[in-house]
């Protein structure tokens, strides 16, 4: 006896357009944390990367370097634990000319020290999404990964 099912058998007892057909939930969005993100130091990066026409990070956003450098600083002066270029967002511009456009910044663990740095950090990705995010979805996460286009 034949033990191999049918090529009926092996069918779903639906087709993928029939209304009994239910799509599997989307996967689940994975929160990356700080040892997820390798990358150098924001600050010394800023100061000493290559760029020629000083625009190393987000130019359509802080119009110089010298403007993203200021935001870092005041990242860390709010009592951000450290600032890194996210490696996977620098890029050769060609001549050796680097340009970023991401940032990830570790948050202090205290609720209250993680206050004033989880306020740049919600400002400003409103500001670039264009719309006002919960508070909620600032309260979990060691770190906020900040990208501009």
């Amino acid at each position: 006896m034949d033990n191999s099912a049918s090529e009926n058998e092996l069918r779903p007892p639906y087709s993928f357009d029939s209304p009994n057909y239910i799509d599997p939930p989307p996967p689940k969005e994975v929160e990356l944390s700080w040892k997820d993100y390798k990358g150098p130091e924001a600050l010394e990066w800023l100061r000493t990367a290559p760029n020629g026409d000083e625009n190393a990070f987000a130019s359509n956003r802080f119009q110089g370097t010298t403007n993203a450098t200021r935001f870092v600083e005041s990242l860390y002066a709010a009592g951000a634990v450290c600032v890194i270029i996210n490696e996977e967002n620098i890029v050769d511009e060609g001549g050796g000319d680097l340009y970023a456009d991401a940032l990830v910044v570790l948050l202090p663990e205290a609720p209250e020290a993680r206050s004033p740095v989880v306020k740049i950090c919600k400002q400003e990705s409103d500001r670039e999404a264009g719309e006002v995010s919960s508070d909620a979805e600032w309260e979990t996460g060691d770190c906020v990964f900040l990208w501009w286009d």
